[in-house]
């Protein structure tokens, strides 16, 4: 039956779980649950060195240590290398999170989430909680308590996540929860380049402060500085900094900006009442003000694609891929089937595959893999209802940080 051939593979390929004792202490948190207590316990996969319980990991003592022997978990005062474990006491630790370098530890990457959507229940503290929860265990569930709307949002790598979710917020905490139709996240980034500066003393604003700013396209996102610390200390320096990577999330379009370079080009500022502060709440008006000189522009997400299809079925398929504004595409004919590659935008194929599925009658192969973002079609336009209060708005931006104005 295979069954001797079986065992006798998992003897020859499966790692040794001889003990390493020896090394530097390295591992991996791969599962978290809260026991009765709603303590949490934190399972780790030990590679290397020794575990004890009541040492130190960091700031936190470890409180026990189990250990997986024979499919039951026992209280031991050392763990090694090769182990299964369970700690208490280190609140800190994530799934996912290495203790260490593991050397043999290759962690899975599913790209990023690229469709977003709004949760809604009656109880909505509760909801907070359960979510708060889950993403303990999760490292794939994003979700956000939008600071001035309230609303609760998510951001999914597919419409499954989304299901087994309601689900398990059902199932484990009794919660019914509604989605608002996922949408398509959507980026933006500088088009060109944008240079503004408000100086001290003016009557555009109250800040201590001039803050020059230029703004222009990048492969990353990066601030640089112009001004030596000597004429505009570096103090007043992080304000700025602080300042721009905290309105990143909301362009001009509404979408998270990325692929710009912001440098500082003008700065001063009065030894007597300047504050860090001052640069803090101007900053995002001269940082918006040249962005809105740059202009910006849309950045949809794409995947890579690979398709296999019989023959007869290759030309209805090139048409949809045309229709759905494939690019890169590579095709090579085999024997009784074309194997086709490229890349394709996820706006236009997201319910690709059920017609795929059909038109194929379930015979045919689809894979995708999350390529990165690229530049959206200039005729679509993507905007989105922001969260924060734009800079650009003066009077509210302004109204919003009488509070900040200590004079």
């Amino acid at each position: 039956s295979g069954m001797v051939e079986l065992l006798d593979a998992v003897v020859t390929l499966l790692p040794s779980s001889t003990y390493i004792k020896e090394g530097e202490l390295s591992g991996v948190v791969f599962k978290i649950i809260r026991d009765k207590s709603n303590k949490r316990q934190i399972y780790i996969r030990l590679y290397e060195g020794t575990i004890r319980s009541r040492q130190w990991l960091g700031d936190e003592k470890v409180s026990f240590v189990k250990v997986l022997r024979n499919g039951e978990l026992e209280y031991t005062k050392a763990a090694y290398g090769n182990d299964i474990i369970v700690i208490e006491g280190v609140d800190s630790l994530k799934v996912g999170d290495l203790i260490g370098e593991p050397k043999s530890y290759h962690p899975i990457s599913l790209g990023e989430p690229t469709l977003r959507t709004y949760i809604t229940a009656e109880d909505k503290m509760k909801l907070v909680e359960c979510l708060n929860n889950i993403a303990e265990s999760d490292p794939f569930l994003q979700y956000e308590l939008e600071a001035h709307s309230g609303d609760i949002s998510l951001n999914l790598f597919g419409e499954i996540q989304m299901e087994i979710l309601q689900a398990l917020l059902y199932e484990n905490y009794h919660l019914n929860v509604e989605f608002t139709p996922p949408f398509i996240i959507y980026k933006e980034m500088p088009k060109g380049i944008g240079e503004y500066t408000l100086k001290i003393y003016t009557k555009e604003h109250p800040f201590r402060a001039t803050v020059g700013l230029r703004v222009e396209p990048d492969t990353s996102f990066s601030i640089a500085s112009e001004v030596s610390t000597g004429f505009l200390p570096q103090r007043f320096q992080n304000g700025v900094i602080d300042a721009i990577s905290s309105y990143l999330k909301e362009g001009l379009f509404g979408w998270e900006l990325v692929n710009l370079k912001v440098t500082l080009i003008e700065g001063a500022f009065n030894s007597v009442d300047s504050t860090p502060s001052d640069f803090r709440n101007l900053t995002p008006m001269v940082f918006f003000e040249a962005l809105s000189l740059a202009k910006t522009k849309l950045l949809w997400p794409v995947n890579d694609f690979e398709i296999r299809v019989n023959n007869h079925e290759y030309g209805k398929v090139m048409a949809d891929l045309s229709v759905m504004q494939a690019s890169d595409i590579v095709t090579l004919q085999e024997t009784d089937y074309f194997r086709i590659t490229g890349l394709l935008p996820l706006e236009t194929s997201l319910n690709y595959e059920k017609k795929f599925i059909s038109d194929t009658s379930g015979f045919g192969i689809l894979l995708t893999k999350f390529h990165g973002y690229l530049d959206a079609p200039t005729e679509i336009e993507k905007k989105r209802v922001c969260n924060m209060i734009s800079p650009l708005d003066r009077g509210n931006y302004l109204l919003s940080h009488l509070g900040t104005v200590n004079r």
